[in-house]
């Protein structure tokens, strides 16, 4: 049975009835939602449970969103952020987009369809920067098994690569099945350590 990732996104805003108004909007949308109404809430949500996305609020009490995005950049560096915001100067636009590097930046009032869209998008860029991570880390693997066959067993990897001399020449000494045979083991060692 094939499971569907739904995105666990995390909403930061100080405004009660506007959190209230984006549970019951968001409700019906295939994501797992959460809301905290400042930073303290937000992390203890985050230390609980893994979040994908953050959708905050720029203007915020103690620090301005953009300070806490740029500090969740560091902490939580594959965390997608989205700053909303009711309307701030273009200096607060450039350094959230500087420092906290988010995704999208969307103005309130913002339709319901765009919020959604942007959360959908950023959630395809996550898994899909996500699957390049492993596949880098897989490879990075696979080199290190076919460093590892080139030290210690060269024939085998010769015989990968097709170098072995033509057939009839090939040296007594050199069990072709053993090597293939070799060469299963360690492909199968990789596949194993990566799930693949």
């Amino acid at each position: 049975m094939l499971t569907v990732r739904v995105p666990n996104v995390l909403f930061i805003d100080d405004d009660s009835p506007f959190l209230d108004g984006l549970r019951r909007s968001m409700h019906s949308q295939r994501m797992r939602c959460s809301f905290a109404i400042d930073f303290e809430t937000a992390l203890e949500i985050m230390d609980r449970e893994p979040i994908d996305i953050v959708v905050c609020d720029e203007r915020m009490p103690t620090k301005s969103g953009w300070e806490f995005l740029g500090e969740l950049r560091e902490s939580h560096p594959t965390i997608m952020r989205i700053m909303l915001s009711g309307g701030s100067s273009m200096a607060s636009m450039v350094a959230t987009i500087n420092r906290g590097q988010v995704y999208r930046y969307l103005i309130k009032p913002c339709p319901q369809e765009l919020l959604v869209d942007t959360i959908e998008k950023a959630f395809e860029f996550k898994l899909l920067t996500e699957q390049c991570r492993d596949s880098l880390k897989y490879l990075r693997h696979i080199n290190e098994v076919i460093q590892h066959i080139k030290d210690t067993d060269p024939d085998l990897l010769a015989a990968c690569r097709g170098d072995l001399p033509a057939p009839g020449s090939v040296s007594p000494e050199i069990d072709l099945a053993q090597l293939h045979e070799k060469l299963d083991v360690e492909i199968s060692h990789a596949r194993a350590a990566f799930g693949a």
